[in-house]
């Protein structure tokens, strides 16, 4: 597992990052002390939303399998194909994992979990983009709209991590 993590921090991965900074570089920024409450909060909120994430997964695989008494009651998803459930309970199970990777850097001010919570955005991107290519009535524009915000918030608080850019080695595995 912890291969695959690597892969998104490494100097490939960073210069990626690199260039949504640009695109926000020009936006309004939020006060220094809002910043800095929104790093100290952001493990604790990762791990609720590694939380949620899990408990998600597990509803989708229920759903893959035939469903609950639950998503029965709500006709909308009732028609919605397998394979939609399967796509997103693999989704949501990859959010948890980032997310709860997310929570030991993120409260020592790691770059590794600033990049952590940038892929679950790209993630939580596709997550949002597949209710629309499967044809349900979710709002393309809403979802446009939190993405934006969410890359502006994390862009914020980037700088708060940034003195510990660093990408992760197999010798920084065993200390």
């Amino acid at each position: 597992m912890q291969h695959y993590l690597d892969g998104l921090t490494n100097k490939q991965s960073q210069e990626y990052m690199d260039k949504g900074a640009e695109v926000f570089a020009k936006a309004p920024h939020l006060p220094d002390g809002f910043r800095e409450f929104l790093a100290t909060i952001a493990p604790w909120f990762t791990v609720l939303g590694a939380f949620f994430a899990a408990l998600a997964t597990i509803s989708n695989i229920g759903a893959v399998f035939g469903g609950s008494a639950m998503m029965r009651m709500y006709a909308y998803y009732a028609t919605a194909p397998t394979l939609y459930f399967l796509v997103m309970a693999i989704v949501q199970a990859i959010t948890a994992v980032l997310l709860f990777s997310a929570f030991k850097p993120l409260q020592d001010r790691a770059f590794t979990g600033w990049a952590y919570l940038f892929w679950n955005m790209v993630l939580s991107t596709i997550g949002g983009l597949l209710p629309v290519l499967f044809g349900y009535g979710v709002s393309f524009v809403g979802s446009v709209i939190g993405l934006i915000i969410g890359f502006y918030i994390l862009y914020e608080i980037r700088p708060l991590y940034s003195a510990q850019k660093k990408t992760i080695t197999n010798s920084d595995k065993s200390a």
